[in-house]
């Protein structure tokens, strides 16, 4: 299982290249997906990790309209990057767009996955998720009980 921690500020490039924190490069193996699936931000998947999220949408032998809609607007939208002698990626421009990200990002750990947020949206989602962290784990420890109880 893919194990993604930490942040980290990185400069686009004129390319629009952004490094790959060298912690995540082993888990990659030279390429990444990327993908929009939440908020303004990129996504980051290995290859294994990406397989995973496409069999989760696969679960279902036939599908609700939902699910359809959902699949087109995730799967659709990803890109497989190859990660460069120098550990770099191409951000796709449609990716860059939809996460308004120009000349600067923050590529964020979050466990089995990553994320490239452009700074500004970063610091703000970072303060909500803080505010409310402790929230969350109480939530989430209260429906973990729920489901081991059943």
């Amino acid at each position: 299982m893919d194990k993604f921690s930490g942040n980290y500020d990185y400069k686009v490039d004129e390319k629009g290249r952004i490094p790959i924190p060298p912690s995540f490069r082993g888990d990659l193996k030279g390429s990444a997906v990327l993908a929009k699936v939440a908020e303004k931000c990129i996504t980051g998947y290995s290859k294994a990790g990406w397989e995973r999220v496409l069999a989760d949408l696969d679960s279902d032998p036939v599908p609700n309209a939902e699910m359809r809609k959902l699949k087109r607007a995730i799967v659709s939208g990803a890109f497989e990057v190859e990660i460069d002698g120098q550990g770099r990626v191409v951000l796709p421009f449609k990716l860059r767009s939809h996460a308004s990200i120009a000349d600067a990002v923050v590529v964020a750990g979050t466990g089995s996955e990553f994320e490239i947020w452009q700074p500004e949206l970063w610091a703000a989602e970072l303060g909500t998720v803080e505010e409310e962290a402790w929230q969350l784990i109480e939530k989430l420890h209260k429906q973990k009980l729920e489901k081991s109880a059943q």
